[in-house]
């Protein structure tokens, strides 16, 4: 999914920022953290879409597919998140603006209910057929890590200018410039 990401066009500042100290790590203490909330978020998503569904019942098979399914729905939602550091998608440039990421993700749905719905792969992998209920609580399970990254990207906004927030960023990245792409 992220390959969509590399025909992403540079920042319109990009530039006139100042070049990242090569003294720095390349990945920030807010990157881990980023990487690390998401991570979590997935996993809790899915697992916990798994265990709910296993308590009421359903097959292990379609618990588990439908885990699966959360968290490849989760990716999808992460990578139109991922298009900005800081500034929210929620925008048509933000949603459409790298002609790119629809495709990969709509490619990336055609495999997702090959996975589920059709026989042979259904055969090999174990999975099952979902209802349309399920399939609810699967995009609802996705939507809880592009939810929680865009309240993330307010809460960054809102303490633009302080200090802690921008020394975990990192010196190279100006969160005022990229509120000026907005």
């Amino acid at each position: 999914l992220g390959l969509a990401l590399a025909f992403e066009l540079p920042e319109s500042d990009v530039m006139q920022r100042p070049p990242r100290d090569p003294r720095e790590p390349l990945l920030s203490w807010f990157f881990l953290w980023r990487i690390m909330m998401v991570s979590v978020l997935m996993m809790t998503g899915a697992l916990g879409l798994f265990l709910r569904e296993l308590h009421q019942g359903a097959s292990l098979e379609t618990a588990r597919t439908m885990a699966v399914s959360a968290v490849v729905m989760a990716e999808m939602f992460y990578l139109l998140n991922s298009r900005y550091v800081y500034k929210s998608v929620l925008s048509r440039e933000g949603l459409l603006g790298n002609r790119y990421v629809p495709i990969v993700i709509a490619a990336c749905a055609a495999l997702q209910l090959a996975y589920v719905h059709t026989g042979p792969l259904q055969k090999v992998f174990g999975s099952t057929d979902l209802t349309a209920f399920e399939w609810l609580k699967v995009c609802l399970a996705g939507m809880l890590v592009f939810m929680i990254a865009e309240l993330e990207k307010v809460v960054i906004r809102a303490f633009n200018g302080v200090g802690a927030v921008r020394s975990l960023v990192g010196s190279g990245t100006s969160l005022a410039k990229e509120e000026t792409r907005a």
